[in-house]
């Protein structure tokens, strides 16, 4: 089983809560989230938007009502059933309210551990940690625990929710434990920042005799990219090719960006230039570990070579865009800020500071304070521009900046206190007085 990436949330009537979940907390409000169940993919989506099956579906209702129908019947096996199987029709969206629904009436009709497997996957989806410990608490109580694969997901759902505690305890009662079970805590340990313990599961799952598979390779070579773990990394490395799994493009992806991040970039591009059919995140690794270990206009040439098949993601355009700052690559950066309007991208994540610092680091000042006034700013945007305008000695710039985020002070921003730090940085970096 694949360990799920961590993703969003459950109640009946939004406007009629039942008082049985009224002690839940507040779920969260995302559009819509994928999970992974027995190899099937079904979405779950919040109840703000109720979209109707297409035509070529076999059913011409809302999902949710035919859901809904099943749990009031009490046909617990159905409604499992339909459940597993949206993932075959990607059009279909399961509601929040109606998988609580399903929860209930599971406690009430005893499912069966397949049943126990939906659920859990789907509360670790909804990354609601109460209902997925009362989900749990109902498992023990119906002694599916003792079920390699329950203890599993429980494992995965709980890494999620980054309650190691629980995980631990879960891991630690499976008696038998396979591949799975370490490599749910190794991936989770991996994925969650805590990389030293993730190599030391590892460590004991090769004491133990078990032979990892392709997503335990991935998951501790992340590990030791974060550790600079060079040595385990080449054994692991080893090991990929000695069994195979070096055919998966999640390990060499993974390869990639451990062997950059070790400043072995020639190693990245020997295994980067192995891969038969390269996706958007094996180019977008090479980029940026080209970028990290300087040899950015190596970078800018891959770049362009990957714009010939495929389209780059938004971490691939701020990789690139910072390659661009840090040789002064304007004509490239510009046409790549020309990309990312087309796209309709320039307010998404890091990207607009990426681009507004390439300008500032390329010297050109006035785009930059164009490129500022259209994007959300936050601590990062202000610092770059009043480090741009201080370092290139333009003190009656700064000044004028450094008196606009004063009046941010009465609107009380959060990040007020960072400001002030990093402005007085900059303002004496160019010799100027502090002024607060």
């Amino acid at each position: 089983m694949a360990v799920s990436a961590k993703t969003p949330p459950i109640s009946l009537n939004s406007d009629r809560p039942n008082p049985q979940f009224s002690k839940l907390p507040n779920l969260k409000t995302q559009n819509f989230v994928q999970v992974i169940s027995n190899n099937t993919q079904f979405s779950l989506r919040k109840s703000h938007q109720k979209s109707l099956l297409n035509s070529s579906s076999s059913f011409t209702t809302d999902p949710n009502s035919y859901l809904a129908q099943l749990c009031i019947q009490n046909e617990l096996n159905q409604a499992i059933s339909f459940l597993t199987s949206v993932g075959k029709e990607p059009q279909r969206d399961i509601e929040e309210e109606t998988f609580v629904s399903l929860v209930r009436l599971c406690e009430f009709k005893r499912a069966s551990n397949e049943g126990s497997l939906v659920v859990i996957s789907a509360c670790e989806a909804f990354g609601n940690d109460t209902l997925g410990r009362a989900v749990h608490g109902y498992v023990a109580k119906m002694e599916y625990g003792a079920d390699e694969s329950v203890s599993n997901s429980l494992i995965q759902m709980y890494s999620s929710f980054g309650r190691w505690g629980e995980a631990e305890k879960v891991f630690v009662r499976i008696e038998s434990k396979d591949v799975v079970s370490w490599t749910s805590m190794i991936s989770g340990y991996s994925n969650n920042g805590l990389a030293q313990k993730a190599v030391e599961t590892y460590e004991e799952m090769e004491l133990e005799g078990v032979t990892p598979d392709e997503i335990t390779i991935a998951s501790v070579l992340s590990a030791c990219a974060s550790l600079g773990f060079l040595d385990l990394g080449i054994k692991l490395h080893e090991l990929a090719k000695r069994t195979g799994l070096i055919g998966y493009l999640m390990v060499a992806n993974v390869l990639i960006d451990f062997y950059s991040k070790c400043k072995c970039i020639d190693k990245a591009l020997e295994v980067f230039h192995q891969i038969p059919d390269k996706n958007v995140v094996s180019w977008t690794s090479i980029i940026l570990g080209l970028r990290i270990n300087s040899r950015s206009f190596e970078a800018l040439i891959y770049f362009r070579q990957m714009m010939i098949s495929l389209n780059p993601n938004d971490v691939t355009l701020v990789s690139v865009l910072s390659a661009c700052a840090r040789i002064g690559a304007l004509m490239c950066g510009k046409e790549i800020h020309a990309h990312v309007l087309r796209s309709g991208l320039v307010f998404d994540g890091f990207l607009p500071n990426a681009i507004l610092d390439m300008y500032v680091r390329c010297g050109r000042m006035e785009p930059a304070r164009n490129q500022f006034k259209t994007q959300k700013q936050d601590v990062a945007s202000w610092n770059i521009l009043l480090t741009g305008h201080a370092q290139r000695g333009q003190g009656a710039l700064a000044i004028e900046l450094f008196n606009r985020m004063i009046k941010l002070e009465a609107y009380y921003v959060p990040w007020w206190n960072d400001l002030k730090e990093v402005a007085n940085i900059g303002i004496k970096e160019a010799g100027m007085v502090t002024l607060c």
